[in-house]
């Protein structure tokens, strides 16, 4: 990784209550993956009920360590992370250009939301993996 993005990385770090960071790295301490999550919450307002969602911020295997697993491992570790913190779901938005994250995500059992949206000009779509009864919070 560029020395650029590991210095984001140790300055989102900083923010981890609700804006954690997870990253791997091999035996030498290099960064070979990260996920960026924000956790959002709804009040239980008249017409809706109160959850808590972990959306996933960025997502990222670096190229050369692409095949090996990383990113089922850190999408597993995130799951867990999610769940043991009360959250119903996990949410992203994978840029339609990248046919093999959209792949990877709806293998690992994502599902399309909303259809598509577009933003700077470049087309996403909403995903979503459902964790816990919505509706009922179980």
């Amino acid at each position: 990784m560029e020395a650029e993005e590991v210095d984001e990385l140790k300055n989102l770090i900083e923010e981890y209550e609700m804006r954690p960071v997870f990253v791997y790295t091999d035996d030498n301490d290099e960064v070979l993956g990260y996920i960026m999550c924000q956790y959002e919450e709804t009040g239980g307002g008249n017409a809706l009920v109160a959850r808590k969602v972990l959306y996933i911020d960025d997502f990222c295997v670096d190229e050369s360590a692409r095949g090996q697993q990383i990113g089922t491992k850190l999408y597993n570790f995130v799951t867990e992370v999610a769940k043991n913190n009360g959250c119903q779901s996990i949410t992203l938005h994978v840029w339609n250009f990248n046919e093999g994250a959209k792949k990877f995500y709806e293998k690992i059992g994502f599902i399309k939301t909303e259809e598509e949206k577009e933003q700077d000009g470049l087309k996403f779509t909403p995903m979503k993996l459902i964790l816990k009864d919505e509706v009922k919070g179980q």
